[in-house]
């Protein structure tokens, strides 16, 4: 409600707990037609400490019972309790319902429910008695011929995930990913995230678990997340970009050829974000890593970048190394004609220049920079260059 009390669109509300004597008025109201005792009342008052949520679910669970509220019910000590209870009591079909749909996420779709092993009939049914429950609601659906469902509230979710075993997350998490795959535009960049999160799950359990297979699972969740971070990067998403890029890094293990390339893309995103120690922490590992498989493109890379983050560091700036560096970076990079590469060569070399006060040659490196971020597609590299000329 954007517009109460005339308040801006950038306005945050800080909405405390209630008091105890709104608690109490809002049990009086939910539980109108079956008022507690006294005693129940202010028992379900002290367990809620003012969160409506568990209000709310406490009426629903009764109402789920069958049990008035003067029948002095068990009041559980906490929300996750309750919610725990709640679940515990839901008939098998539901159960099995919401604990696939909690594998899904906050947001979920009939077909995805079904795909996970809810019988489509069934399944269906199950997902409005949950409306009805008050633990799952429709809502607008972003593919057409596909009901969607979202958890009533975030704490829903969460037990109902806790109550899957990892065995079986794993292999909800694998069979949702192909769901999506086959359901969703794969150009999306939002697909590609969801589906990297999701494998990146099954990976992590898979291993955990030493079930197998996680090897391949953990391939694909690694491009799906290091792509991500690789467009959180070029939209100037910072933060995105070290944590779906970190997220990366830590699925791809040592003895693979892509730790290196991921650990110099994500030490340029901790560059950028400020946070230079530990960019330089994971620079040095991608330089051991590049130089020892002789990836000659990704080593250049990192040591550009590591002479970046001891510009900002040590203002070193005028060195004949760091020149030296950076002439032998571009004459490999342009033997190997990897252009994006050289795009953030010429670009150090522009800054260099310019900060060296050779405004006219710093002008030359920033059309070069230009020009090679342009043959490669990438639009951020291309303004950054444009920029500083």
């Amino acid at each position: 409600r954007s517009r109460w009390g005339g308040l801006a669109d950038s306005t945050t509300l800080l909405l405390g707990p209630l008091t105890g004597e709104e608690s109490g008025e809002l049990v009086d109201r939910l539980f109108s037609e079956h008022p507690p005792s006294a005693a129940t009342r202010a028992r379900i008052v002290e367990a809620a400490e003012g969160n409506p949520l568990f209000i709310e679910q406490m009426g629903a669970m009764l109402e789920d019972a069958g049990a008035p509220a003067q029948d002095e019910p068990v009041v559980p000590p906490t929300i996750h309790a309750l919610l725990a209870a709640r679940l515990e009591r839901l008939p098998g079909d539901e159960r099995d319902a919401i604990e696939r749909a909690a594998v899904i996420g906050r947001e979920f779709w009939a077909g995805a429910v079904a795909a996970l092993g809810a019988d489509d009939d069934r399944g269906a049914q199950a997902l409005h008695a949950l409306v009805r429950k008050l633990l799952v609601q429709p809502t607008e659906s972003r593919f057409q011929g596909e009901d969607a469902f979202r958890f009533q509230h975030q704490l829903i979710r969460e037990v109902a995930y806790d109550s899957v075993p990892k065995t079986l997350r794993a292999e909800l998490h694998e069979r949702f990913a192909d769901w999506f795959e086959r359901t969703a535009p794969a150009s999306e960049p939002e697909t590609q995230e969801l589906l990297g999160y999701h494998l990146e799950q099954a990976y992590r359990y898979r291993s955990e678990l030493d079930l197998g297979g996680w090897e391949t699972i953990g391939v694909r969740a690694r491009d799906l997340l290091y792509a991500a971070g690789r467009r959180a990067v070029t939209r100037g998403d910072v933060h995105a970009a070290v944590g779906l890029l970190g997220r990366a890094a830590e699925i791809t293990p040592a003895g693979d050829d892509a730790r290196a390339d991921v650990l110099t893309e994500l030490a340029e995103a901790l560059r950028e974000s400020g946070d230079f120690a530990r960019s330089d922490f994971v620079l040095a590992e991608a330089l051991a890593l590049a130089a020892a498989g002789e990836h000659r493109a990704v080593e250049a890379q990192a040591t550009l970048a590591r002479l970046r983050v001891r510009m900002a560091t040590t203002h070193d700036l005028a060195s004949a190394e760091i020149e030296r560096v950076v002439e032998e970076s571009i004459a490999a990079l342009d033997q190997l004609g990897d252009e994006r590469r050289l795009a953030k060569a010429w670009f150090l070399r522009a800054w260099l220049e310019w900060l060296g006060c050779h405004a006219m040659d710093s002008a030359e490196s920033s059309r070069r920079s230009a020009e090679h971020a342009r043959r490669a597609g990438d639009e951020r590299g291309q303004a950054q260059a444009l920029h500083l000329l």
